[in-house]
């Protein structure tokens, strides 16, 4: 049970910081600061900003294993994000998403391992 209430205050957390992000983005292209296009760098960062909170989320919360757990977190949400983009969108699978993934997971794992090394945030 102490398991799962760990997991839930990470997905809880991520899902604050996320939705700050996607705030400051949707400012930032409404005031026309940026231009948004669907390869666009911008999209990447951001993607790698949130992989990487969500890596150091849930090592810091496990405390152990932060490359494993950063890991399995960014698959789960990179599920969603499969069942998203091909079945919402008509996408062909390429090789451009393939390496855009793999370095998302990378990131989720490299945000795991950094999260090991602070002080908990949870108990």
């Amino acid at each position: 049970m102490a398991n799962f209430k760990k997991n839930i205050m990470i997905l809880l957390i991520w899902l604050i910081l996320c939705l700050i992000i996607i705030s400051i983005s949707a400012i930032l292209v409404y005031f026309k600061l940026i231009n948004v296009t669907p390869n666009s760098l911008y999209i990447f960062l951001c993607g790698l900003i949130v992989f990487l909170l969500l890596g150091f989320l849930s090592g810091n919360i496990k405390g152990n294993k932060g490359l494993h757990s950063g890991i399995t977190f960014s698959v789960f949400i990179l599920i969603i994000l499969l069942l998203i983009q091909f079945l919402g969108f008509e996408t062909k699978f390429s090789l451009s998403i393939f390496t855009k993934y793999v370095i998302f997971l990378l990131t989720g794992g490299l945000g795991g391992i950094l999260g090991v090394n602070f002080k908990p945030m949870v108990n």
